[in-house]
């Protein structure tokens, strides 16, 4: 496909600025839980949501690290409690009902590296600067996520796909209130995907794969998002709350 995001994966010319969709506190649930894609403002240690993106499934992500601080890898204090550097989360895949995959695992209070596992899926990933991304396998293969920390205020995922020229595939992001975006993409024809940052500024959304490829970008109205993820317009994108949990 044609689209410009170097990052984008490292599929060869997947390209895909796979643009995530994400919400601005006006357009934000208020600080509710559960699998309606938001999430508010944790009452201890690190909690944060966002989605993993695989080839054949996509699905809303809640993590808790009781011991850690959301903003860098340096801030993690190591407890004096092993037990207490632990993670707890859950999965809820769309399609699902509603019903969550417990996942438990650890972190490193100095690196912020954790490994989670449940269900047959293990997650591992890296928390730093409120954001945590990284890599999972599952019964229905690999795939992405990254989910951002929910002490800036309520976050929102969007749950969608993207359509390129030579290319179709599965694309989440979640947002803060206060309007950072992360999200993931995967491309199954490529069996491969990556992940994007940017931000959200009203309704407009910015994305990019952080390796100097061109931009995705966005429009959310309501709850819903559609963009372009490449600059000749072959590559689009939609995304929505609702599909989170349908």
């Amino acid at each position: 496909m044609s689209i410009r995001l170097v990052s984008l994966v490292s599929v060869a010319s997947l390209g895909l600025a796979l643009v995530a969709a994400c919400s601005s506190s006006s357009d934000t649930p208020a600080g509710t839980s559960g699998t309606s894609g938001t999430s508010g403002q944790p009452a201890t240690g690190t909690t944060l949501r966002g989605a993993i993106t695989g080839g054949a499934e996509s699905g809303v992500l809640d993590l808790n690290v009781p011991g850690a601080s959301a903003t860098t890898t340096k801030t993690l204090t190591p407890l004096a409690d092993p037990a207490s550097n632990a993670v707890t989360g859950a999965i809820t895949l769309t399609g699902s009902g509603g019903k969550s995959i417990t996942l438990t695992g650890t972190y490193d209070a100095v690196s912020g590296n954790f490994t989670v596992m449940g269900g047959g899926y293990t997650l591992t990933g890296n928390l730093k600067d409120g954001v945590a991304t990284g890599t999972y396998t599952g019964p229905k293969g690999a795939g992405q996520f990254t989910a951002n920390a929910t002490s800036a205020g309520a976050v929102t995922v969007y749950c969608g796909t993207y359509k390129a020229k030579d290319d179709t595939g599965n694309w989440n992001v979640a947002c803060t209130a206060g309007g950072a975006c992360s999200g993931s993409y995967y491309s199954p024809a490529k069996m491969g995907g990556g992940t994007l940052r940017g931000t959200l500024t009203g309704s407009m959304l910015t994305l990019n794969d952080g390796k100097g490829g061109t931009p995705a970008n966005g429009t959310l109205a309501g709850t819903s998002v559609t963009g372009t993820c490449g600059t000749d317009g072959t590559c689009t994108f939609t995304g929505s709350v609702a599909a989170c949990t349908m």
